[in-house]
C-alpha cells in the first residue's frame, strides 16, 4: 500500500475520534477548529469564572496566555505548541476564543501562525494549507501538521470540558 493511501486511511479513521475538524470557516477565510458545549442549568457568569480558572491551571503563564475577556460573554488567548516532523522542530501559534451565554459555550481556534525558529511570527497556515480556492491542500506534508494540530486542539478542548464538568464550584 502506497503512504499516500496509507494517510488517506488514517484520516478517516482519526476523523470521528477528534470530532471536530479543522476546516476554512467561509466567513473568515481562516482554518478554523470549533466546538460547541451545552451545560445547561449553569450561568453564563459561573462558566466564564471557571473558564478563566481553567486558563490559569492549563498554561503555565496564564497572564500571558490571555489577552482579552469581556465578562461574562468572551475570553481570548493564545496557544502555542511544539511539533516534531522527523528532524524538523516546527511551533505554532493559535488564537483560542471562548463565547459564553447561559448554558452553552462555543470554543473556536484559529489564527494558527507558523512561528519562525527565532520566536517571532512567521507565516499564517492558510498560506501552506489552503488552496486559492478555499480548500484544503492534501498529502502528508500539509496533512500531518493539521492532524497534530486536530490532535492538540482536541486535547486542549477536552480539558477544558472535564474542568467545567467537575461538580466541586457549581
Amino acid at each position: 500500500m502506497r503512504k499516500l493511501d496509507c494517510t488517506v486511511i488514517l484520516m478517516a479513521f482519526a476523523a470521528p475520534l477528534f470530532g471536530q475538524r479543522i476546516h476554512v470557516a467561509p466567513e473568515t477565510k481562516l482554518l478554523t477548529y470549533d466546538t460547541i458545549f451545552n451545560l445547561e442549568g449553569r450561568t453564563a457568569d459561573q462558566l466564564f469564572d471557571k473558564t478563566k480558572s481553567w486558563f490559569v491551571e492549563y498554561f503555565r503563564k496564564a497572564k500571558e496566555v490571555i489577552r482579552g475577556e469581556l465578562k461574562p460573554s468572551m475570553l481570548k488567548g493564545t496557544f502555542i505548541m511544539g511539533f516534531q516532523q522527523g528532524i524538523i522542530a516546527h511551533e505554532y501559534e493559535s488564537d483560542v476564543q471562548v463565547r459564553i451565554k447561559d448554558g452553552a459555550m462555543k470554543v473556536t481556534i484559529n489564527g494558527i501562525t507558523h512561528m519562525n525558529p527565532n520566536g517571532t511570527r512567521g507565516y499564517p497556515q492558510e498560506a501552506n494549507n489552503v488552496k486559492s480556492d478555499g480548500t484544503l491542500r492534501t498529502g502528508g506534508m500539509y496533512t500531518k501538521p493539521l492532524t497534530f494540530l486536530e490532535g492538540r486542539y482536541h486535547e486542549l478542548v477536552l480539558s477544558l470540558r472535564a474542568y467545567l464538568d467537575k461538580k466541586d464550584d457549581f
